[in-house]
């Protein structure tokens, strides 16, 4: 059955001599997987560029819910990424943000608060012209809810063997109430956002079977330290 969805590229591997497997995080069927054959061809009329992390695309896809690899009938960009393919520290966060999805997705189980959220999100980070670097960690912040492990309280996320320091807390205070608010910019140490970062990526690998490790978040760390 023909079905047509808006999807976020997370990432894709070769396959065989031409073909690609990409993976997509899809609004109406949630996290899918496509044999995209003959697109590293050099007769292919599709672009690489609609597999490159966070681009939005609209797929129409022969839908079968007994089947783990997919194929899609048609691919088009649903918006042209202005500046994340092209800014380091954009590119950075992308590649993070698509291998945290790739992790705390589940293949078939569509999440249509949280892809609303992602969409949102990413048209903001490509619109942003100077303060974005902490903006990936507000979204793995607004993340929590629509995956079902929402926080008491922002203390909550701290791994219990850690005990902060007076000033560690006004910080992490500062933090969490900017979390709240639509700005993005916030004066914390790239320290701070980074040890931020790390308890909420703990929190959530405690709370999610399988998230292991994260290999992008050394890419981070290079990029903004």
């Amino acid at each position: 059955m023909l079905q047509k969805t808006s999807a976020i590229s997370l990432s894709h591997i070769k396959y065989k001599e031409s073909s690609v497997i990409a993976r997509f995080f899809t609004e109406e069927f949630g996290s899918q997987s496509f044999v995209i054959n003959g697109i590293r061809s050099s007769k292919s009329k599709i672009s690489s560029s609609l597999f490159q992390p966070l681009t939005i695309c609209e797929l129409v896809e022969y839908h079968d819910e007994k089947k783990e690899l997919h194929r899609l009938k048609e691919i088009r960009a649903e918006y042209i990424l202005r500046s994340i393919p092209f800014e380091s520290g954009k590119i950075a966060i992308a590649i993070f943000i698509a291998e945290y999805l790739s992790k705390v997705l589940h293949d078939g189980q569509p999440n249509t608060l949280l892809f609303s959220l992602v969409k949102s999100w990413v048209l903001d980070l490509d619109s942003e012209k100077v303060a974005f670097d902490a903006m990936h960690i507000k979204l793995v912040w607004k993340t929590l809810s629509p995956l079902g492990i929402t926080p008491n309280d922002w203390q909550d996320i701290l791994p219990a063997q850690i005990r902060p320091n007076d000033e560690q807390l006004e910080g992490l205070k500062a933090f969490f109430n900017w979390m709240e608010d639509e700005g993005n910019a916030v004066q914390i140490s790239g320290a701070m956002k980074q040890w931020v970062l790390d308890a909420m990526i703990f929190y959530v690998r405690t709370h999610l079977e399988g998230m292991g490790n994260l290999q992008s978040l050394n890419v981070l760390r290079q990029v903004f330290s």
